[in-house]
C-alpha cells in the first residue's frame, strides 16, 4: 500500500509547470433558472484557465456565445445571454454566507480546476487516518483543508473521480475524469508536457446539475490567453445583458 506521501507526490509530478490552460471544448450544460424550468445546452466553446482563480467557459452555435461562465480572483458570474440576456454575478468572500445564492448548474467556476485535477495538493502533512484507503480497485485520498476527496486509478494512479464535500464529509459535486491527453508546454520538451484529462463530467448530488466537457487541443499558450476575458465589467461592455442578478443581494453587510 503506498503512502498518502507518495501518491501525493505523484499527483503533483503530473502538474509540474502547469499555470495555465487554453483548450476547445465541446459542453453539454444542463441548469435550472430562477423559475424552476429546466435547460440544457449543447455546443462549442473555449475552457480557459489562469490558476489560482482566474477561469473562462464558454458555450456557442457558429461561433456566437450564448453562455459564458467565469470567474477572477474577487468574482464570478454566469452570463445567460440567449433572447435578450441576463447575468448572475456574486463575489467569492460571499459564498455560503447567510443570504447568497448558488450559481445556475450549482457549480462554482473557481472549483473547476479542482475538480478536473488542474491543482497540485499539500503533499507533506498527512490527512488524518486512513490517509489511504483502497476502493474498487482504486486509491482513495482525502488532502488537508481542500474538502476533496480524490480517487486514483489502480495501475496509472491518475486522478478518475474527484468529490467536493461539504463539512459532513458528504458529496457536493462528483466529477468523473477519462481519455487523458497531453498539454503542450511552450518552451518545454514534449517529455515534460502533463496529462490532463479530456473528458469531464460534473455532476451536482440531490439537485439538476450537470456539466460535460471534451476537450481538445490543450496547451497553456500564453498568446491566447487575454486578461480582458477575466474581467467582468469588460464582459459586461461586450454582452449587455437585459438583467443582472446579484446572488449576493440578500447578505447582510
Amino acid at each position: 500500500m503506498p503512502t498518502y506521501r507518495e501518491l501525493a507526490t505523484g499527483y503533483n509530478a503530473n502538474l509540474t509547470d502547469l499555470h495555465r490552460l487554453w483548450s476547445r471544448a465541446v459542453v453539454d450544460f444542463h441548469w435550472q433558472d430562477d423559475d424552476g424550468r429546466k435547460h440544457h445546452e449543447r455546443g462549442d466553446g473555449h475552457l480557459i484557465i489562469a490558476l489560482p482563480d482566474k477561469l473562462a467557459l464558454t458555450l456557442g452555435k457558429a461561433g456566437i456565445d450564448f453562455l459564458w461562465i467565469g470567474c477572477n480572483e474577487k468574482s464570478y458570474w454566469f452570463f445567460n445571454l440567449q433572447d435578450e440576456g441576463k447575468v448572475y454575478f456574486g463575489q467569492h468572500a460571499n459564498v455560503g454566507r447567510p443570504g447568497s445564492r448558488g450559481l445556475p448548474g450549482g457549480i462554482h467556476p473557481l472549483m473547476l480546476p479542482y475538480l478536473m485535477g488542474m491543482v497540485p495538493i499539500d503533499a507533506e502533512n498527512d490527512p488524518p487516518a486512513p490517509a489511504v484507503e483502497w476502493v474498487e480497485g482504486r486509491f482513495v485520498i482525502e488532502p488537508p483543508n481542500l474538502g476533496l476527496r480524490i480517487s486514483l486509478d489502480g495501475k496509472t494512479r491518475v486522478p478518475v473521480r474527484i468529490d467536493l464535500l461539504d463539512r459532513a464529509g458528504q458529496s457536493l459535486l462528483v466529477s468523473r475524469l477519462a481519455q487523458y491527453q497531453v498539454v503542450r508546454l511552450e518552451g518545454k520538451p514534449s517529455s515534460q508536457w502533463p496529462g490532463l484529462p479530456n473528458q469531464v463530467e460534473i455532476q451536482t448530488v440531490g439537485q439538476y446539475g450537470k456539466v460535460a466537457l471534451r476537450l481538445a487541443d490543450m496547451t497553456d499558450n500564453s498568446d491566447r490567453i487575454k486578461p480582458r476575458i477575466f474581467d467582468f465589467n469588460v464582459l459586461l461592455k461586450i454582452h449587455k445583458p437585459a438583467e443582472r442578478i446579484d446572488l449576493d443581494a440578500d447578505v447582510s453587510p
